[in-house]
């Protein structure tokens, strides 16, 4: 009974150990490798911009407001956020529009994670219980 024990467990022998050395050894390489000259070079300098979009006249989260990053664009979510992300350093356009406001344009210095918060001012709109006095049209 002993003797069928030790038949089952498996023993390996100093080539077999050597070999799968080697292909960790091997592995371990070419994911480095990879990683160094393939994905590395992409992540050096690549930020993330992002902020928050808020109504002037009351502090208000404006939720679907459309960013423009020089080009790259994203819409504000319920809670006023936006993100930009993989942006390579450098000054960039930033716009924001959403109807019933004033267009926001600006400049942002990107160098590292940048927090850029946007406040938008409503456009005035008439009241539409006062009338016009004589003279105003």
């Amino acid at each position: 009974m002993n003797q069928n024990q030790n038949d089952t467990k498996k023993k390996f022998t100093g080539k077999q150990l050597a070999k799968i050395f080697l292909t960790f050894l091997i592995f371990f390489v070419i994911c480095f490798l990879l990683y160094y000259f393939a994905i590395r070079p992409l992540l050096p300098g690549l930020q993330v911009v992002e902020g928050t979009v808020t109504d002037q006249s009351n502090n208000s989260y404006i939720e679907g407001a459309k960013i423009t990053l020089t080009g790259i664009e994203t819409t504000s979510g319920s809670e006023g956020k936006y993100i930009f992300e993989m942006i390579k350093p450098g000054i960039f356009k930033i716009n924001a529009t959403k109807e019933n406001y004033k267009d926001y344009k600006d400049t942002v210095n990107i160098i590292k994670r940048t927090q850029k918060d946007i406040v938008m001012i409503p456009l005035t709109q008439p009241d539409p219980t006062t009338t016009p006095t004589q003279g105003e049209k």
